[in-house]
């Protein structure tokens, strides 16, 4: 291997990564073998690990483009390469062309720049091209030639990556003003109104219906029940409960039928109040047309507290 070119990224989850290298090699096995990483993750990934690009020159020279290479000690020196390139070695302006030396390992060539990108912080994420060879004088020359180039595939990138941010950012910014909107009409519920504010707002008097008494029904033995109520029974129950009760004291109802049937009378009782309800907001409580549909309906005048308790809490 002459040369490697490397594309790298900052990974936020696991730092300054390669994410795809393109070498030499003389081993037909680099063209097919799998590539080796020990991070397994979505925004680390470029290729994929079966994936080998090859070109082949006339003169027998193979170039593989993938994500790691072959060599452990290079793809180690690679990724130091990744880790000074964004991190360590920048120019003054954060965004350009930076080359230093390693007698060790080899010499590096990078350019630093930053693409688009809907889903990074600050709506921006850190690439870096880095070239590294062993020889250093060979570097120094081709450093004019090789920033030119590597200036020309930051512009390509840069241009891709602004095409599918701005995609992005207009389901992201409907996305954001939906969220936003729904949070505002949230909080709004908890803010005083004036109503000379608001013309769309009525003032109305309502009737205030006091809380349900709760019934405690403790079983003691034999089937035998003791009902301990703070309250009074009214001196004519509501149809509902009459009918629920009379349902109960038939023999001839099963479980399941008792069940279905008191189930039907909820549903029925419950239509009733919607449909008064209906009334009441159109035309007035006290109004005839009210009156006569209580009367179709047949609801008396012990039907009326259960009525109205149940158009307050089941039809608001």
């Amino acid at each position: 291997m002459n040369a490697i070119v490397g594309l790298c990224h900052f990974c936020e989850a696991h730092g300054p990564r390669p994410l795809f290298c393109t070498f030499t090699t003389d081993h037909e096995k680099h063209t097919t073998e799998s590539s080796k990483s020990g991070v397994q993750c979505s925004g680390c990934t470029s290729l994929g690990p079966e994936t080998v690009y090859v070109s082949r020159e006339e003169d027998g020279t193979i170039y593989c483009s993938r994500e790691t290479v072959p060599n452990p000690d290079v793809t180690s020196f690679l990724r130091q390469a990744a880790i000074r390139s964004i991190t360590c070695e920048v120019n003054w302006s954060k965004e350009g062309g930076v080359v230093y030396f390693n007698d060790t390992h080899g010499h590096v060539l990078s350019l630093t720049f930053q693409l688009k990108d809907t889903w990074a912080r600050g709506l921006k994420r850190w690439f870096s091209i880095v070239v590294l060879m062993k020889d250093k004088m060979l570097l120094l020359n081709l450093t004019p030639l090789l920033s030119e180039h590597m200036q020309k595939i930051s512009k390509e990138l840069q241009e891709l990556a602004e095409v599918v941010f701005d995609a992005e950012q207009k389901t992201v910014i409907k996305t954001s003003n939906m969220d936003a909107a729904t949070i505002i009409k949230g909080l709004s519920r908890l803010l005083p109104i004036n109503i000379k504010d608001n013309p769309r707002l009525k003032q109305s008097k309502g009737e205030e219906h006091p809380p349900p008494i709760v019934c405690f029904l403790e079983e003691t033995e034999n089937s035998n029940f003791s009902i301990k109520w703070v309250g009074s029974l009214p001196a004519k129950c509501p149809t509902l409960m009459n009918r629920i009760e009379t349902s109960m004291n038939n023999e001839k109802f099963s479980d399941d039928v008792l069940h279905q049937h008191i189930k039907s009378l909820q549903l029925e009782w419950l239509g009733i109040a919607k449909a008064v309800k209906g009334a009441v907001d159109s035309s007035g409580s006290k109004s005839d047309a009210v009156t006569k549909l209580k009367q179709v309906f047949g609801v008396a005048q012990h039907d009326e507290p259960l009525l109205n308790y149940w158009m307050s809490v089941f039809c608001s």
